[in-house]
């Protein structure tokens, strides 16, 4: 029995994104929370593109780029690369 522990994530391929911001009327007296709209666009391995559009708030934006740069910079790190190499 062949276990196949190897992921297949897809790799990056472009990146778009845009601030929209709601205008306040006088009926809206409220502040509005800007949103972030993401296009994202990612390959597999085959070369077949996958394009995803995401809608965020600045709160949750901030929330998941502190945990990507951390997540960087554990790969970085020299033990990861001792690791890394053991599993290839």
């Amino acid at each position: 029995m062949s276990t196949n522990r190897h992921v297949q994530v897809p790799s990056y391929r472009d990146l778009k994104w845009r601030l929209e911001i709601k205008t306040n009327t006088r009926a809206s007296l409220g502040l509005s929370e800007p949103q972030y709209t993401i296009q994202l666009t990612t390959a597999d391995k085959d070369g077949k593109t996958s394009t995803r559009l995401l809608t965020i708030d600045y709160a949750n934006l901030r929330i998941v780029t502190e945990a990507l740069e951390a997540s960087y910079k554990a790969v970085r790190t020299a033990e990861y690369r001792r690791v890394a190499r053991l599993v290839k």
